[in-house]
């Protein structure tokens, strides 16, 4: 059976890290938790260092743990208005974009005998959820005018790097912030900027940060310690915190190239491999239904992975000056798709170490 290898102290590290980082420049740091599904040991470690909140995007996840963690609840996904009730009886706040949606959690709090929180999501480029800035002010005033008694703006939110790849930038910083300071004249109150994705850690440590009440929400850079979009190391954090760990069911020397022109293979993709003669190949004992075998790095800079389907992925070992056989294992480092797959498939044996 496949395996990931979770290093709980790495992990641990870099939690700490950003914590520290975020607490050092009074911002408020929301720690997303839906890349590692269901683990509870990674969310009751989350959970120990009592962030903001809990960013979760799954609403059976959050009814899961929701007694099980003393932290509160942020859904950072858009809730539907059939799922309003849930939304409001699990999380204290929600991201939202859509003014029906707001109306029907005001209903479903006022049943709950609650109060609960939105972050008004606008859009500042990655195209992905909110509203365009242009048109927050005249959403905010036709919001006030509903006079919502059980829900409030607590504050504006955007994404980065989520739908095509646009980062922080100095001009979509400045127009959030910008527009975080006009609506608080029509809010009679500061609402804070929620800033979600990784991405935002080098504003942290190289950039500047308005002097306003501020949020991160960081999921990918605390379990993988790397940067999104640019797939690289986040500087002061551990990279070594996931292994994926395969082992070989065959290994034999076969052609690199079919004999005869095929079509698609059993996921639909069609395959042109260079004939480059007889090669040592490997059979592992995972596909798709396990991970993403594409977002996998080999530990072994000698080994290529040719193909995969729902159950094997094919590697080739020609160049490598490991000795594999039969029984052995290979390793991989897995990039943030073959991290969340590998945490959802109930076929993954998960070790913490």
């Amino acid at each position: 059976m496949p395996t990931f290898l979770v290093n709980v102290s790495k992990i641990q590290q870099n939690l700490d890290a950003i914590f520290a980082r975020a607490q050092e420049r009074k911002i408020d740091f929301v720690s997303v938790v839906k890349s590692f599904h269901d683990s509870s040991e990674l969310m009751h470690l989350f959970d120990r260092r009592r962030p903001s909140y809990l960013g979760m995007s799954k609403l059976p996840l959050a009814e899961k743990f929701r007694d099980q963690v003393q932290s509160p609840i942020m859904m950072t996904s858009i809730p539907r208005p059939a799922d309003a009730a849930r939304t409001v009886r699990i999380a204290e706040v929600s991201l939202n974009s859509n003014l029906e949606t707001i109306a029907a959690l005001d209903r479903a709090a006022a049943d709950a005998g609650t109060h609960h929180g939105i972050v008004l999501m606008i859009d500042v480029g990655d195209l992905r959820e909110g509203i365009l800035p242009a048109d927050a002010a005249a959403f905010v005033r036709a919001l006030a005018g509903r006079g919502f008694a059980h829900v409030s703006i607590r504050g504006i939110g955007t994404n980065y790097a989520c739908a095509n790849g646009v980062e922080p930038s100095a001009a979509n910083l400045e127009t959030i912030y910008s527009l975080a300071g006009e609506l608080a004249a029509i809010l009679g109150a500061r609402p804070y900027v929620s800033l979600g994705g990784s991405s935002i850690l080098d504003w942290l440590d190289h950039h500047h940060l308005r002097d306003w009440p501020t949020q991160i929400r960081i999921g990918q850079s605390i379990l993988l310690g790397t940067l999104p979009v640019v797939d690289t190391a986040a500087p002061g954090l551990c990279t070594d915190t996931l292994v994926f760990r395969s082992t070989i069911l065959e290994q034999a020397l076969k052609p690199s190239a079919p004999a005869e022109p095929g079509g698609a293979d059993a996921l639909g993709a069609v395959n042109r491999p260079c004939d480059r003669g007889f090669r040592r190949r490997a059979i592992l004992d995972f596909g798709v239904s396990d991970t993403d075998p594409k977002a996998l790095v080999p530990s072994d800079p000698g080994i290529e992975i040719i193909t995969a389907n729902s159950d094997y992925t094919i590697v080739d070992v020609t160049d490598s000056n490991q000795p594999y056989d039969v029984g052995d294992t290979i390793d991989f480092i897995p990039k943030y798709r073959a991290m969340l797959q590998g945490f959802i498939s109930p076929y993954l044996e998960k070790k913490y170490q």
